[in-house]
C-alpha cells in the first residue's frame, strides 16, 4: 500500500477516535484497513496522524506512531478540538451512559462525575479556585472581579455535587432501562459532533475509559 498512512491494531473505541481524526474505512484484499485521504500532502497528513495518535493516547492507549509522520507543523494543522484533550475523556463517558444497558451500569457512569471526592464534579470545583487565585494574584481590578465570578462557579459546583450526591444509588434502584434511553441516545449522536456510542464496559461496568493496549498506530508508506 505505497504511498498510504494507514493504521492497524486496536478495538471499536480505537475505530470510532481514528474516525473522528479523518480516517477512512476502505476495502482492500478482503480485508477492512483504515487509513488517511489520499492526495492530502504530506504535511496534512503528519497532522491527521498525530491528531489520531494524541487521542487514542489521551484514551489510554499504547500508541507507536511512526516518526516520519511527527512534525512541528502536526500540532497547527491539527483539528482544532484535538487541542481540547479533557474532553474526549467526557464524551467518551456520555456516550458510555447513553449507551448503559442496565442502571447498575448507568449507576457507575453517573459516579464517575458525581463522587464526592474523585468525580468530575469535584476536580471542575478545584479547577476553579485554582483559577480563581490566579485571577486574584494580578491585583487587579479585572483580577479581582474574575476572582469573584470563578469563586462563585466553584461554589455552585459544590452545591450541585452535594444536591446529586445520592443520583447514582437513585439510578440503580429504577430498574431496567426503558426503550426511549436508546432514542435519546440517537438524538446526542444527531445533534452533537459525529462519534457512534462506543460498546458498553463489561464485568459490572468495572471501567469507564479501556486500559491501557496496543492501538492502531498510524504508520508510514511513502
Amino acid at each position: 500500500m505505497f504511498g498510504i498512512v494507514d493504521a492497524e491494531g486496536g478495538d471499536d473505541l480505537a475505530v470510532q477516535l481514528l474516525g473522528r481524526a479523518g480516517f477512512l474505512r476502505s476495502m482492500w484484499n478482503d480485508r477492512t484497513v483504515y487509513h488517511l485521504p489520499l492526495n492530502i500532502g504530506e504535511q496534512r497528513e503528519n497532522a491527521m496522524a498525530s491528531a489520531a495518535a494524541q487521542m487514542l493516547t489521551v484514551a489510554r492507549y499504547t500508541v507507536d506512531l511512526d516518526p516520519a509522520l511527527r512534525g512541528p507543523e502536526a500540532a497547527n494543522e491539527a483539528d482544532p478540538q484535538d487541542s481540547h484533550s479533557a474532553q474526549l475523556q467526557i464524551r467518551d463517558l456520555t456516550d458510555r451512559m447513553l449507551g448503559a444497558d442496565s442502571y447498575v451500569c448507568a449507576e457507575y457512569h453517573a459516579d464517575q462525575v458525581l463522587h464526592p471526592d474523585f468525580g468530575v464534579m469535584a476536580r471542575l470545583s478545584e479547577f476553579f479556585k485554582a483559577a480563581a487565585e490566579q485571577a486574584q494574584a494580578s491585583g487587579s481590578d479585572e483580577g479581582s472581579e474574575l476572582h469573584h465570578r470563578f469563586t462563585e462557579a466553584a461554589t455552585t459546583l459544590t452545591a450541585l455535587g452535594e444536591e446529586l450526591a445520592d443520583a447514582p444509588e437513585r439510578l440503580r434502584e429504577l430498574g431496567p432501562p426503558k426503550p426511549r434511553r436508546r432514542d435519546r441516545a440517537s438524538h446526542y449522536n444527531a445533534t452533537t459532533p459525529k462519534r457512534p456510542i462506543t460498546a458498553t464496559p463489561t464485568a459490572g461496568c468495572a471501567r469507564s475509559i479501556p486500559p491501557a493496549s496496543p492501538a492502531l498506530p498510524p504508520r508510514h508508506h511513502r
